[in-house]
């Protein structure tokens, strides 16, 4: 044969053998992939389960692989766990995308199911994700069709309960009945969309809109099964926009004081208490700050004051208590104590400025001769601030001046009783 017939068959070795590894896939190794996933899925590592899940579906698409031995239906079970995987990621971060992802690979793995029990689970999922978003009537539709046509399926007795609650659920809060069939259909689209536009802003972490159109949803909507789920959503996103505006506090609070007082057997009204409970910490935690700064503030002012109270030691012992309660996370200690803190410091000096006063009261009744009026002057300082050391200078200047002008006799007849 001909050098050259010999050197293209060798060069087209050469390309095959470099693109077998991407070209020709392994069952063994699909499979390993494969038991991978799902010891991740089991250790509670979805993410590392949904790239490995990938990764060996990717693998099972490449020549020579077989994956009947390992699965008669591996695509469809493969897609049908990474929707599982984005499903419990959604509920562990309370980000809905998470189900839109889900949804996705339902959809997806709907379309290539062999095996009836595949369909079944999917199905499921599908409904599963309905109920968790709070697309009561949706859930409920999809989960009676699973009844009715899968039931051997291993999830039949979590539909039949997710059921009971959703029937319960609009007993609790109402049916909305319509007698026209298109209008009714009409009206949950245009729900659903509210929903949708709402969870996208939440997603995308634009909070005071997405607060400001579950509560649209609330209001156009306030007999509705999925009024619990969008309350507890306004409160929790304008909880999240509190943390550059703290007037939405107030927003959080009342969405979900509403959804507690209105809907106590609702399964989001104990998050919202939950939430409740933690914005209440964290206000205390913001009000204690707020206090202890302004103690320090009014206390740096006594201290730096001519007055030596001993209600300034104690303002300052106060606050370092305050400052303690403070990092053991007692606010309510810690809020208390800053506030006395804060007053007592407040008292030094106003006592201060008021017995200054009338040491220059004092001051100005010497120059004028009028010795006993500026004595009086100074004892009323001392009486108001006894560690006051100027009050006590007064009293001496005082007593010199009398000394020099009239003798012992008149400091007796001024009654200064230190001298």
């Amino acid at each position: 044969m001909d050098k050259r017939i010999w050197g293209i068959i060798g060069g087209l070795a050469l390309v095959l053998a470099l693109l077998s590894p991407y070209v020709l896939g392994s069952t063994k190794k699909v499979a390993r992939l494969f038991e991978a996933a799902e010891m991740l899925y089991a250790q509670k590592d979805y993410e590392g389960a949904i790239a490995t899940y990938n990764e060996a579906l990717h693998e099972s698409h490449k020549f020579r692989v077989n994956t009947e031995t390992i699965d008669k239906d591996f695509t469809t079970l493969v897609n049908f766990k990474i929707a599982m995987s984005y499903a419990k990621l959604a509920e562990y971060t309370d980000n809905p995308i998470y189900y839109e992802k889900a949804l996705e690979y339902i959809e997806k793995a709907l379309q290539t199911v062999i095996l009836a029990a595949y369909e079944g689970n999917l199905i499921y999922l599908r409904g599963h994700i309905f109920y968790k978003t709070e697309q009561l009537s949706l859930a409920e539709e999809v989960l009676t069709q699973l009844l009715a046509n899968f039931p051997g399926n291993s999830f039949m007795e979590e539909a039949e309960k997710m059921i009971v609650h959703i029937r319960q659920q609009q007993e609790l809060s109402g049916s909305i009945w319509i007698d026209d069939l298109s209008k009714f259909e009409a009206f949950n689209k245009q729900k659903i969309r509210t929903l949708f536009v709402a969870n996208h802003l939440r997603v995308a972490e634009n909070y005071t809109e997405a607060a400001e159109q579950y509560e649209v949803f609330v209001n156009t909507n306030p007999s509705t099964i999925e009024t619990t789920y969008a309350l507890y959503w306004a409160g929790w996103c304008y909880y999240k926009a509190a943390s550059t505006d703290e007037t939405l506090f107030s927003k959080s609070r009342a969405a979900f004081q509403s959804l507690i007082n209105n809907y106590a057997k609702s399964p989001y009204a104990l998050k919202a208490l939950e939430k409740l409970r933690e914005l209440d910490q964290r206000n205390a935690k913001n009000e204690t700050h707020k206090a202890i700064t302004a103690a320090e503030n009014t206390v740096l002012r006594a201290e730096q004051s001519d007055g030596k109270s001993v209600a300034i030691s104690e303002a300052i012992a106060r606050l370092d208590n305050a400052k303690e309660a403070q990092e053991r996370g007692n606010y309510e200690e810690a809020l208390r104590l800053a506030n006395d803190a804060q007053k007592t410091a407040q008292t030094a000096i106003d006592n201060h400025t008021a017995a200054k006063r009338y040491v220059e009261q004092g001051h100005n009744d010497l120059r004028q001769g009028r010795l006993e009026s500026a004595t009086q002057k100074a004892k009323a300082a001392l009486r108001i601030d006894p560690s006051y050391q100027n009050a006590n200078n007064l009293l001496e200047k005082i007593k010199q001046n009398a000394l020099s002008r009239f003798g012992l006799e008149k400091i007796s007849y001024l009654k200064i009783s230190h001298l």
